[in-house]
């Protein structure tokens, strides 16, 4: 504490030599600024000497951020890492029937949460059909890698079965995790 203090007091005194040269009201001004910056620290740094704390909200996205913090002139950046996945779950189109070379009702949608139940945003999570042992399974409209929303959800796109009937998969993968769609092509 003492070290930072001394610190301060000599950056405070660099400050004032440029005053000197400076009109009347411009010195009040930087002697209030100086005085008011001397009354904050205390109450930054609480009674004990402990440290100057700040916080922001989480990341939720899997894209780091910076923050750039200045506290009594010092300047600092802060980066925050993306956040990871560490649940992935089925929330629509599991469990469908449809008839052969026919698209599926509904898309298959999955959820991406943190460890904290958060949704992942910008997460990529992939579909892969597996076909059935028999041949059976289905082929998806477009590209089936999908970018989580902000509300950590990715709808595959429309699924089409193909001409034979039979139970297949589609598994659903992010960063490890994945889970998995069971689907039924009828005649």
């Amino acid at each position: 504490m003492c070290l930072r203090f001394m610190f301060l007091l000599t950056t405070w005194l660099a400050a004032w030599l440029p005053l000197a040269r400076r009109e009347e009201t411009w010195k009040t001004a930087e002697i209030l600024i100086l005085r008011h910056q001397l009354a904050v620290l205390p109450r930054c740094t609480g009674a004990s000497g402990g440290a100057i704390t700040f916080s922001f909200t989480a990341n939720t996205s899997v894209d780091s951020r910076v923050a750039d913090i200045s506290v009594l002139g010092l300047k600092m950046s802060v980066t925050q890492a993306g956040d990871t996945p560490a649940s992935i779950a089925q929330v629509a189109g599991y469990n469908q029937r449809t008839p052969v070379n026919q698209p599926f009702r509904t898309n298959l949608k999955v959820r991406v949460e943190d460890a904290a139940g958060n949704p992942v945003r910008g997460a990529a999570v992939t579909f892969t059909v597996n076909p059935g042992t028999n041949g059976s399974g289905g082929a998806f409209g477009s590209s089936p890698e999908i970018l989580t929303n902000a509300a950590g959800y990715a709808a595959a796109p429309p699924l089409t079965a193909n001409g034979i009937s039979g139970t297949f998969t589609v598994t659903a993968s992010t960063g490890g995790l994945s889970t998995v769609f069971t689907l039924t092509v009828t005649e």
